[in-house]
Protein backbone atom coordinates (compact mmCIF):
# COMPACT_ATOMS: atom_id res chain seq x y z
CA UNK A 1 0.00 0.00 0.00
CA UNK A 2 1.14 3.22 -0.64
CA UNK A 3 2.10 5.37 1.95
CA UNK A 4 1.91 5.11 5.38
CA UNK A 5 -2.08 3.57 6.19
CA UNK A 6 -3.77 4.28 9.64
CA UNK A 7 -3.79 0.67 11.33
CA UNK A 8 -7.72 0.44 11.90
CA UNK A 9 -9.82 2.89 11.27
CA UNK A 10 -8.35 6.65 11.64
CA UNK A 11 -11.73 7.82 13.09
CA UNK A 12 -13.83 5.23 15.11
CA UNK A 13 -17.20 5.66 14.00
CA UNK A 14 -18.19 2.32 14.89
CA UNK A 15 -18.35 4.57 18.67
CA UNK A 16 -20.86 6.83 20.12
CA UNK A 17 -19.79 10.22 18.36
CA UNK A 18 -23.24 12.10 19.01
CA UNK A 19 -26.40 12.02 17.28
CA UNK A 20 -25.90 12.43 14.03
CA UNK A 21 -22.41 10.22 13.31
CA UNK A 22 -25.02 7.73 15.19
CA UNK A 23 -27.63 7.98 12.76
CA UNK A 24 -25.45 7.50 9.62
CA UNK A 25 -23.61 4.20 10.90
CA UNK A 26 -27.58 3.41 12.18
CA UNK A 27 -28.40 4.13 8.26
CA UNK A 28 -25.15 1.88 7.14
CA UNK A 29 -26.10 -1.09 9.59
CA UNK A 30 -29.80 -1.40 8.28
CA UNK A 31 -28.73 -1.73 4.44
CA UNK A 32 -26.41 -4.56 5.77
CA UNK A 33 -28.77 -6.08 7.62
CA UNK A 34 -30.83 -6.32 4.92
CA UNK A 35 -27.94 -7.58 2.68
CA UNK A 36 -27.70 -10.66 5.44
CA UNK A 37 -31.49 -11.24 5.52
CA UNK A 38 -31.81 -11.46 1.56
CA UNK A 39 -29.39 -14.58 1.56
CA UNK A 40 -28.03 -18.20 2.68
CA UNK A 41 -24.83 -18.32 4.14
CA UNK A 42 -23.27 -20.78 6.98
CA UNK A 43 -20.25 -19.05 7.09
CA UNK A 44 -18.78 -15.38 6.96
CA UNK A 45 -14.69 -14.26 6.00
CA UNK A 46 -14.39 -10.15 6.82
CA UNK A 47 -11.08 -9.38 5.39
CA UNK A 48 -9.56 -5.89 6.30
CA UNK A 49 -11.63 -6.32 9.55
CA UNK A 50 -9.80 -3.63 11.45
CA UNK A 51 -11.02 -3.45 15.14
CA UNK A 52 -13.42 -6.24 14.26
CA UNK A 53 -16.96 -4.12 14.72
CA UNK A 54 -18.69 -5.38 11.25
CA UNK A 55 -17.92 -9.13 12.01
CA UNK A 56 -18.71 -8.49 15.69
CA UNK A 57 -22.24 -6.87 13.76
CA UNK A 58 -22.64 -9.72 11.58
CA UNK A 59 -22.33 -12.48 14.93
CA UNK A 60 -24.66 -10.68 16.60
CA UNK A 61 -27.57 -10.00 13.63
CA UNK A 62 -27.20 -13.58 12.90
CA UNK A 63 -26.93 -14.82 16.73
CA UNK A 64 -30.39 -12.50 17.15
CA UNK A 65 -31.94 -14.64 14.30
CA UNK A 66 -31.16 -17.85 15.68
CA UNK A 67 -29.16 -18.62 13.06
CA UNK A 68 -26.09 -20.41 13.14
CA UNK A 69 -23.16 -18.38 11.61
CA UNK A 70 -19.05 -19.04 11.76
CA UNK A 71 -17.63 -15.49 11.52
CA UNK A 72 -13.76 -15.55 10.42
CA UNK A 73 -12.03 -11.98 10.37
CA UNK A 74 -8.84 -11.18 9.54
CA UNK A 75 -6.21 -8.04 8.83
CA UNK A 76 -2.78 -7.10 8.33
CA UNK A 77 -1.95 -5.14 11.11
CA UNK A 78 -1.29 -7.28 14.60
CA UNK A 79 -2.13 -4.25 16.67
CA UNK A 80 -5.57 -4.27 15.81
CA UNK A 81 -6.15 -7.98 15.75
CA UNK A 82 -4.71 -8.15 19.22
CA UNK A 83 -7.50 -5.39 19.80
CA UNK A 84 -10.28 -7.45 18.39
CA UNK A 85 -9.49 -11.09 19.58
CA UNK A 86 -9.86 -8.89 23.34
CA UNK A 87 -13.10 -7.04 22.60
CA UNK A 88 -14.58 -9.87 20.56
CA UNK A 89 -13.09 -14.03 21.87
CA UNK A 90 -16.08 -15.74 20.33
CA UNK A 91 -14.67 -14.22 16.42
CA UNK A 92 -12.00 -16.34 15.02
CA UNK A 93 -9.22 -13.56 14.07
CA UNK A 94 -5.88 -13.51 11.90
CA UNK A 95 -3.44 -11.65 10.75
CA UNK A 96 -3.77 -11.87 6.99
CA UNK A 97 -2.87 -9.91 3.90
CA UNK A 98 -6.07 -9.30 1.62
CA UNK A 99 -3.90 -10.28 -1.39
CA UNK A 100 -2.88 -13.62 0.30
CA UNK A 101 -6.00 -15.00 2.28
CA UNK A 102 -4.50 -18.78 3.93
CA UNK A 103 -7.96 -19.96 2.65
CA UNK A 104 -9.39 -22.95 0.56
CA UNK A 105 -11.01 -21.75 -2.50
CA UNK A 106 -14.65 -21.84 -2.26
CA UNK A 107 -14.29 -21.75 1.56
CA UNK A 108 -17.26 -19.10 2.66
CA UNK A 109 -20.57 -18.67 2.31
CA UNK A 110 -20.30 -14.41 2.20
CA UNK A 111 -17.38 -12.61 1.88
CA UNK A 112 -17.19 -9.09 3.44
CA UNK A 113 -14.67 -6.43 2.57
CA UNK A 114 -15.75 -2.99 4.24
CA UNK A 115 -13.94 0.02 3.17
CA UNK A 116 -10.92 -1.78 2.36
CA UNK A 117 -10.31 -1.27 -1.47
CA UNK A 118 -9.91 2.56 -1.31
CA UNK A 119 -6.69 1.94 0.98
CA UNK A 120 -4.95 -0.78 -1.51
CA UNK A 121 -2.67 -0.18 -4.35
CA UNK A 122 -4.17 -3.11 -6.23
CA UNK A 123 -7.79 -3.55 -5.52
CA UNK A 124 -8.17 -5.79 -8.48
CA UNK A 125 -5.57 -8.68 -6.87
CA UNK A 126 -7.44 -8.14 -3.32
CA UNK A 127 -11.01 -8.45 -4.89
CA UNK A 128 -9.43 -11.86 -6.93
CA UNK A 129 -8.96 -12.84 -3.61
CA UNK A 130 -12.30 -12.35 -2.29
CA UNK A 131 -14.14 -14.06 -4.84
CA UNK A 132 -11.21 -17.03 -4.63
CA UNK A 133 -12.33 -18.28 -1.24
CA UNK A 134 -16.00 -16.94 -1.42
CA UNK A 135 -18.69 -19.97 -2.28
CA UNK A 136 -21.41 -17.92 -3.47
CA UNK A 137 -21.51 -14.10 -2.47
CA UNK A 138 -19.39 -10.91 -1.94
CA UNK A 139 -20.77 -7.58 -0.12
CA UNK A 140 -18.17 -4.58 -1.10
CA UNK A 141 -18.75 -1.52 0.92
CA UNK A 142 -16.24 2.29 -0.26
CA UNK A 143 -16.86 5.56 0.56
CA UNK A 144 -19.34 7.39 -2.33
CA UNK A 145 -17.03 9.84 -4.05
CA UNK A 146 -17.23 12.88 -4.20
CA UNK A 147 -20.08 12.45 -1.47
CA UNK A 148 -17.67 11.33 1.07
CA UNK A 149 -14.66 13.85 0.19
CA UNK A 150 -17.35 16.68 -0.16
CA UNK A 151 -19.24 15.46 3.37
CA UNK A 152 -15.58 15.75 5.07
CA UNK A 153 -14.81 19.26 3.63
CA UNK A 154 -18.35 20.25 4.99
CA UNK A 155 -17.93 19.40 8.22
CA UNK A 156 -14.25 20.62 8.15
CA UNK A 157 -12.55 17.77 8.55
CA UNK A 158 -8.79 17.24 6.55
CA UNK A 159 -9.29 20.78 4.73
CA UNK A 160 -5.53 20.61 3.23
CA UNK A 161 -6.30 16.95 1.47
CA UNK A 162 -10.15 18.92 0.15
CA UNK A 163 -11.42 16.21 2.30
CA UNK A 164 -9.87 13.56 1.62
CA UNK A 165 -9.73 10.49 4.63
CA UNK A 166 -5.69 10.08 5.20
CA UNK A 167 -5.08 7.01 3.66
CA UNK A 168 -7.89 6.70 0.86
CA UNK A 169 -5.62 6.61 -2.59
CA UNK A 170 -8.65 4.71 -4.87
CA UNK A 171 -11.94 7.09 -5.16
CA UNK A 172 -14.99 5.57 -6.49
CA UNK A 173 -18.38 6.84 -7.92
CA UNK A 174 -21.19 4.26 -7.36
CA UNK A 175 -20.96 3.80 -11.30
CA UNK A 176 -17.69 2.98 -11.15
CA UNK A 177 -17.67 0.24 -7.95
CA UNK A 178 -20.47 -1.58 -9.78
CA UNK A 179 -18.14 -1.98 -13.03
CA UNK A 180 -14.86 -2.78 -11.21
CA UNK A 181 -17.24 -5.12 -8.94
CA UNK A 182 -18.60 -6.62 -11.57
CA UNK A 183 -15.49 -7.90 -13.23
CA UNK A 184 -15.73 -10.45 -10.88
CA UNK A 185 -19.13 -11.22 -9.80
CA UNK A 186 -22.98 -10.60 -10.69
CA UNK A 187 -24.45 -7.66 -9.45
CA UNK A 188 -27.41 -8.65 -7.48
CA UNK A 189 -27.85 -5.42 -5.19
CA UNK A 190 -26.24 -2.18 -4.98
CA UNK A 191 -27.12 0.36 -1.93
CA UNK A 192 -26.06 3.76 -1.59
CA UNK A 193 -26.43 4.56 2.55
CA UNK A 194 -24.77 7.65 2.72
CA UNK A 195 -21.92 8.04 2.64
CA UNK A 196 -20.82 4.69 1.15
CA UNK A 197 -21.82 2.23 -1.81
CA UNK A 198 -22.56 -1.20 -0.47
CA UNK A 199 -22.56 -4.14 -3.52
CA UNK A 200 -23.52 -7.55 -3.03
CA UNK A 201 -22.29 -10.09 -5.81
CA UNK A 202 -22.59 -13.48 -6.43
CA UNK A 203 -19.45 -15.27 -7.25
CA UNK A 204 -19.46 -16.46 -11.02
CA UNK A 205 -19.76 -19.33 -12.21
Amino acid sequence: MTGIQPEGNYFNKYQDNGRIINKIMKGYFNHLNRVLDSINYHSVYEAGCGEGYISQHVYSHNLERQRNVRVTASDISEKVVGRAKADFPHIHFKIESIYELDEDNDSYGLVIASEVLEHLDNPDKALRELFRISKKYVCISVPNEPIWRIANFMRGKYIPCMGNTPGHINHWTKRQIVQLIGCYGDILEVAAPFPWTMVLSEKKQ
